[in-house]
């Protein structure tokens, strides 16, 4: 269509059909069309027509049929058959072609009130009064049910109340015990370097016991040699050895205190570091359980 054409069917459109109002500030005219639509597809007029062109469609099939095959036919067959575009809207244009009289309606309506009137006047009385018994019977359970199911409603609002808390609860507690967790797990570590410090700082204090020990070892073989060397020695002179002994033998005893020290320091240290990883196990167990 050229572009002209286009435009002068555009302009016919939006004026003579209304078209243009429904764009219009607020879109109120179309909102308004919206909702007659909508009633329109509404109401019991609209499933006789659906009805009534489903069953037209389908007569010739469902008078083959008996009551079972006609109720799988309504089951599988027919929802099969309109599962396509062109077959809906057939359909459609079918439902929208039949007529159906409102007072018809209303005649067969009343017709049926009659024949449900004559139907009670007809029956047996003391067939009806049983069976207005087994109605008011049959209402009392009712009601008791409808009763039973509040009650169970609410136990269930309510245990789902408390499922929630116990589920904030719970919730918490893993939270703590996470955090329980993390903070053991951190002084674990620190233990560990404590413990590594310790074991390196106890290993260079054994090296400098045996570096001493030996000096010592050879300081006391020199003294002694010293002491048979006067014996025989008609000259007696004053010699400082004696008191680098000593002094070598107090230093070897500060260093062996020392060494002691670290040493039981390091099993202290060894013991904390065990009783935190027992206490982080623990904390492990509860979160996982």
């Amino acid at each position: 269509m050229p572009e002209d054409l286009a435009f002068c069917t555009l302009v016919k459109i939006m004026f003579d059909y209304g078209l243009r109002d429904l764009f219009k500030l607020g879109l109120d005219v179309l909102h308004l069309r919206f909702y007659q639509l909508q009633r329109l597809t509404e109401g019991m007029n609209t499933i006789f027509h659906i009805s009534l062109a489903l069953l037209k469609a389908s007569k010739k099939e469902l008078l083959q049929l008996d009551f079972e095959g006609a109720l799988k036919y309504f089951r599988v067959a027919l929802p099969r058959r309109y599962r396509t575009e062109a077959n809906a809207k057939e359909l459609i244009h079918q439902a929208v072609k039949l007529k159906i009289s409102h007072k018809r309606l209303s005649k067969y309506e009343k017709e049926f009130y009659s024949l449900k009137e004559r139907e009670l006047e007809s029956q047996d009385p003391q067939e009806r009064l049983e069976a207005e018994d087994s109605v008011e019977s049959l209402q009392g359970q009712l009601e008791r049910c409808m009763r039973t199911a509040k009650d169970l409603e609410d136990e269930n609002n309510g245990l789902r109340a408390e499922y929630d808390q116990v589920k904030e609860m719970c919730r918490r507690e893993v939270q703590r015990l996470e955090s329980e967790a993390m903070r053991s797990q951190s002084i674990i570590l620190n233990y560990k370097q404590i413990c590594s410090d310790l074991s390196y700082r106890l290993d260079k204090q054994q090296e400098n016991y045996q570096t001493q020990k030996k000096r010592i070892s050879v300081g006391r073989r020199a003294l002694l040699n010293l002491s048979e060397f006067q014996q025989y020695s008609p000259v007696k002179e004053e010699n400082g050895c004696g008191l680098r002994v000593v002094e070598l033998m107090d230093k070897l005893e500060e260093s062996e205190q020392r060494v002691r020290q670290l040493e039981l320091s390091l099993a202290q240290t060894k013991l904390e570091l065990v009783e935190a990883q027992c206490r982080n196990q623990d904390l492990s167990h509860q979160v996982n359980s």
